[in-house]
């Protein structure tokens, strides 16, 4: 679909015919320790330690995340609502602040 629209950029085009699929789609998982430091790895090339120590900071001086160490990876419907302010906190900080 991105190619034809970048084909079809600045020309007038006219649509035939389309179809229409609706689909569930499942949000993804939040991280776990063990699956945040394999993702922090592999983008970024921190070591398991490093990925531990800064969340270790994020949950005890910052007050910015939940505990770290635990293998959920759902949020319990009573912290939802804490979501916004603390993605708004994180984006704040330095470590933070350009992704």
């Amino acid at each position: 679909a991105e190619c034809v629209v970048r084909d079809c950029q600045g020309q007038a085009v006219t649509v035939t015919t389309f179809d229409t699929n609706r689909q569930k789609a499942k949000h993804p998982a939040l991280f776990f320790l063990g699956s945040l430091q394999k993702a922090m790895s592999a983008q970024f090339g921190y070591t398991a330690q490093q990925v531990l120590d800064t969340a270790q900071a994020l949950y005890e001086k910052h007050k910015l995340t939940t505990y770290p160490r635990t293998d959920c990876a759902f949020l319990p419907v009573s912290q939802q609502g804490e979501v916004t302010q603390i993605l708004k906190s994180l984006s704040q900080t330095s470590e933070f602040a350009a992704m």
